[in-house]
């Protein structure tokens, strides 16, 4: 997930991401809410992190991390977050 945070508006398409990225992983993550597909380049379909792709990764949503950080990835990852 930490290439499809690189530009936070425009769908990135499979063949801009690292292999390993498949129907199966996206399918899991859209079923999950931390994905969100739309149009990508050359009309392909695209997906870049919803607020709760943020929420898992960080802590915080992207709006929430707007103008401070740097921010890191947290290191043990859960969805749905425990604490909410």
């Amino acid at each position: 997930m930490h290439h499809l945070q690189l530009d936070r508006r425009s769908f990135q398409i499979p063949g801009q991401l690292p292999t390993g990225f498949g129907a199966v992983t996206f399918g899991r993550l859209l079923q999950l809410g931390l994905l969100e597909s739309g149009a990508g380049r050359h009309g392909i379909t695209g997906y870049r992190l919803t607020e709760d792709g943020w929420r898992c990764m960080y802590g915080k949503t992207l709006a929430e991390m707007s103008g401070t950080g740097p921010y890191h990835p947290l290191r043990v990852w859960s969805w749905p977050p425990a604490n909410r």
